[in-house]
């Protein structure tokens, strides 16, 4: 089983607009056995962590937090610091994120500007219509600015278990303005459930991923007063066997709390109380 446990908060100060968004993942499955040392390579499962670094090879530079036989998680700053690895038992563990199937394949290499979804959890700003359609906000000419995605971030910090990544944006306006903002992003692998999870049985594994952003402004205009208000959104794209988990706080209306802006999930979707 797959479980998702979202806790959010928005803080607003003066021109600082933050966004706090922290979820664990939990799985059922039993941690894969150490990397064995020998010369005889272990053939690489096709959707794991290691099968994802060997496609990004060279091509990028990827930060790794985590053990290779235990959890693990894949970031790359030149992608807009995004996460595009997430395994609970290592390297050659499943990896939970969805990554676009050309970079598993080359052909994501083959054509600049990259393809600005490769996958994974990411940040985002709203809102959509002031930034990625024309001023006459056509949906048809929806886009997204080279800008914003993908990103090159640059590692300002790193511990043991996390890392913060900060970028410079400039990002055109359909109103004939430009925003001038930082875009921080710290990461955090954890290894303990969150208190609020409650017991964890002893037969399941257990990996989070902590994500803390925020936006600052750099230019003379204040947002909210010179320019239209923006907020961060976090977005988090999985591909994982099982079943995923979203608790909503007490007192939300489930029907109203969830939207489909695509595909319907039909009989996959169960409404139960707050999940």
């Amino acid at each position: 089983m797959i479980a998702a446990i979202i806790k959010d908060s928005i803080k607003v100060t003066g021109e600082l607009l933050l966004i706090f968004l922290c979820f664990g993942l939990v799985s059922c499955s039993e941690s894969p056995e150490p990397e064995p040392r020998s010369e005889v390579t272990r053939s690489v499962p096709a959707n794991s962590n290691q099968a994802l670094l060997n496609a990004l090879g060279t091509h990028t530079e990827t930060v790794i937090l985590g053990s290779s036989d235990g959890p693990q998680i894949i970031i790359t700053p030149e992608f807009s610091a995004r996460v595009l690895g997430a395994s609970i038992g290592g390297a050659h563990d499943e990896n939970m994120m969805w990554v676009d199937s050309t970079i598993m394949d080359g052909t994501f290499w083959q054509k600049k500007p990259y393809f600005w979804n490769s996958g994974g959890l990411r940040s985002w700003i709203a809102p959509e219509d002031l930034f990625f359609v024309d001023a006459d906000k056509n949906p048809e000419s929806w886009f997204v600015p080279e800008t914003l995605d993908p990103a090159l971030f640059k590692k300002t910090a790193q511990g043991d278990n996390e890392v913060t990544f900060e970028a410079e944006v400039e990002l055109p306006a359909n109103i004939g303005k430009v925003y001038r903002f930082t875009l921080s992003r710290r990461l955090a692998l954890l290894t303990d459930p969150p208190s609020g999870a409650g017991q964890i049985p002893a037969d399941v594994s257990y990996m989070g991923i902590a994500k803390t952003h925020s936006l600052t402004n750099l230019s003379d205009d204040v947002i909210g007063v010179d320019l239209p208000y923006v907020c961060l959104w976090s977005l988090l794209q999985i591909n994982p066997s099982g079943t995923i988990l979203v608790p909503l706080k007490d007192g939300s209306d489930p029907k109203t709390a969830y939207r489909e802006y695509f595909n319907p999930l039909g009989d996959r979707l169960v409404v139960r109380n707050n999940i």
